[in-house]
C-alpha cells in the first residue's frame, strides 16, 4: 500500500528578479513499511521536500498524497487534522512551548487531535523511561539541556 505519493511536485521561491526551484518536478512512491532517506547537500531541498509532503508549505505546482487522500487541497483546519491523526513530524529544532512544562508539550499535540482511543498515561511512561526523562517531566524547556531538548541523552 502506498502511504506517501507526490505527483510532478514544483517548489518555487522569488528571489529578486530570480525564481529559485527549491524542489522541481519531483515524483515519488512510499509503501508501508519502507525506509526512506533523503540525501543532498545543505540548500538541496530536502526540508522543503518534506515541508511539502507533510502539508506544512504549499506547493507551487504538483500534488501530495498521503495514505490515498490528496493533502495540497484539502481545506486548512482538515490538513491540521488530518496531520494530527496520520503523521509524526520530528523538526531539526526543537518547538517546544517556553512556557510550559516538558510533560505538557508532549501531552498538548495530544489534546489537540482528541487521541482518546489510546492509554496515553501507560504510553508516556514508557516513552519518558526509555529517554530517561522522568526527572524532567515537570521543567521548563529552558531548565532543559540541549540533549534533553532533542529526546537525547
Amino acid at each position: 500500500m502506498i502511504i506517501l505519493e507526490t505527483r510532478n511536485l514544483i517548489k518555487q521561491y522569488r528571489q529578486y528578479d530570480s525564481v529559485i526551484n527549491a524542489v522541481n518536478r519531483v515524483s515519488i512512491k512510499v509503501n508501508e513499511g519502507e525506509f526512506v532517506a533523503i540525501t543532498g547537500v545543505s540548500g538541496s531541498g530536502k526540508s522543503t521536500l518534506l515541508n511539502l509532503c507533510t502539508g506544512l508549505d504549499e506547493p507551487t505546482s504538483g500534488e501530495v498524497f498521503v495514505q490515498g487522500k490528496e493533502i495540497t487541497r484539502m481545506e486548512t483546519n482538515k490538513l491540521v487534522k488530518f496531520r494530527g491523526k496520520t503523521m509524526g513530524i520530528v523538526f531539526q529544532t526543537p518547538n517546544l512551548i517556553p512556557h510550559y512544562t516538558l510533560y505538557e508539550n508532549v501531552v498538548l499535540p495530544l489534546a489537540a487531535n482528541d487521541r482518546q482511543e489510546y492509554n496515553h498515561e501507560e504510553r508516556l511512561q514508557l516513552l519518558f523511561d526509555t529517554l530517561s526523562l522522568n526527572d524532567r517531566l515537570h521543567h521548563l524547556p529552558s531548565e532543559l539541556s540541549g540533549g534533553q531538548h532533542s529526546g537525547a541523552r
